[in-house]
């Protein structure tokens, strides 16, 4: 298994993901112009529909790639089954938050909150469709697609807010979260037109497949509810002690840490469905393999990233915001931590569903999302905002190390001479391109 043999892909998938980076770069430029109190409703809007979105996948639209690189699966029934999970979820939520949002907006310590809610139902309706196609793409590792539709919906919302920025025309979270809106629908429009000879959508429903994809989902929505609350429920506790500008000070250093993120985001683009077809054909020792090259090559790359922004957070906070944000420093310096187990949480985070081991799975989430909420519950009214990056940082240790043990029974994966190996891969692959350069000349 060569490691250039996937380049062009994993360029693309690279690519793709690091528009999101883009994006948060224009979040940057965002909160140099914003009050804190207006980008901290922008946060709690994003986080909201973020969790809606991460649930969603899980308790629908994942099962597109798991059960789609299976030969046998018809696709008009798996998306027509997928299609209608998501809108038994979707419909009752967006309606019950409607209900309760006068509560929900005293608990969150955010009045706007209410009035905000019609455009969040609206940004939901408008991306689920690029969502389905976003996947559809990602099981046929077509990525250089997936990388123009990211393009649009990034790329877009980031030139026009940048340019309203330009004309000090951004005052208000709303003002953002209408460019969001129609930023995703031409996105999702896009994908439709690059995906339409795959989805050729007729509605067709059997027993069968709707039984084959709600075991899957049984226990994967279960790891949906329990992840993205272990990824956002820092910033809801944040929001719920400190209001919309400790929020928006905590999001001044999530907003770098989210570049770790994107390196997940790809690794799980290629690893989820490789890990489902090598598990589904019985390829064990190709499977072990692949997540051992997998695992080093971001240790590689992501361990001294971390140390590296360790010691220069305070010069490029002071270089971007000047002293508004001084008290994201410390915060993101801990979340850096988090560097030393990312490559395990990543990789076999995504493996294990890959797998169909999502009974596990579920049970790993849920004990370190319940040990990163209790610790913040405690830090928090006693540290501050910086409580709640030590218990993420916690939290995801203990998933990362509750993993490994899980998969090391089930494949044999070991992450002894893991670092070794990705060592001797990239200098082979290293010496390949040199030999390739030279003998070009």
């Amino acid at each position: 298994m060569k490691f250039s043999s996937h380049l062009t892909k994993g360029t693309w998938a690279m690519a793709a993901r690091g528009l999101p980076a883009v994006y948060a770069a224009v979040n940057v430029v965002l909160m140099t112009v914003m009050s804190k109190e207006e980008f901290g409703t922008f946060v709690l809007f994003q986080t909201i529909n973020t969790i809606l979105f991460t649930f969603a996948d899980n308790f629908a639209f994942q099962a597109i790639v798991k059960f789609g690189v299976e030969p046998d699966m018809n696709l008009q029934e798996l998306l027509s089954t997928t299609s209608a999970l998501f809108l038994a979820f979707a419909l009752p939520v967006l309606g019950l938050m409607f209900l309760l949002s006068g509560p929900l907006s005293q608990v969150l310590k955010n009045p706007d909150l209410p009035t905000l809610l019609p455009s969040l139902a609206l940004l939901v309706l408008v991306t689920a469709p690029r969502v389905v196609t976003y996947k559809i793409l990602q099981m046929r590792f077509r990525m250089r697609e997936m990388f123009f539709i990211d393009l649009l919906n990034y790329g877009t919302s980031s030139a026009v807010l940048l340019i309203l920025v330009g004309q000090h025309s951004i005052h208000h979270a709303i003002d953002v979260i209408q460019v969001t809106i129609v930023a995703n629908a031409l996105s999702a429009l896009l994908g439709i037109i690059i995906a339409r000879k795959e989805m050729r959508f007729v509605p067709r429903f059997s027993r069968t497949t709707y039984h084959r994809i709600l075991d899957f989902v049984r226990y994967q929505s279960g790891i949906g509810v329990v992840s993205v609350l272990q990824q956002q429920s820092d910033s809801l506790l944040v929001s719920g002690f400190t209001g919309p500008a400790g929020l928006a000070t905590y999001t001044g250093a999530k907003l770098f840490y989210r570049g770790f993120e994107i390196v997940r985001d790809t690794a799980a683009l290629f690893v989820f469905p490789a890990s489902s077809k090598y598990h589904s054909r019985g390829e064990i020792a190709t499977l072990k393999r692949l997540l051992e090259k997998a695992v080093g090559f971001l240790y590689l790359l992501l361990v001294p990233i971390g140390v590296v922004l360790l010691f220069a957070a305070p010069f490029l906070y002071h270089l971007i915001y000047g002293h508004k944000y001084d008290a994201s420093i410390p915060v993101f310096q801990v979340l850096t931590a988090a560097s030393l187990v990312l490559p395990l949480q990543i990789v076999l985070g995504t493996a294990i569903g890959g797998i169909g081991q999502v009974r596990e799975a579920f049970r790993i989430t849920l004990a370190s999302f319940l040990l990163n909420v209790t610790i913040a519950l405690i830090l928090l009214p006693r540290i501050g905002i910086i409580g709640s990056a030590i218990a993420f940082v916690c939290g995801t240790a203990c998933q990362a190390i509750l993993i490994y043990r899980q998969i090391k029974r089930t494949v044999g994966f070991e992450l002894s001479g893991v670092l070794s190996g990705s060592i001797r891969d990239t200098r082979n692959f290293v010496r390949e391109l040199l030999d390739r350069f030279n003998s070009s000349k």
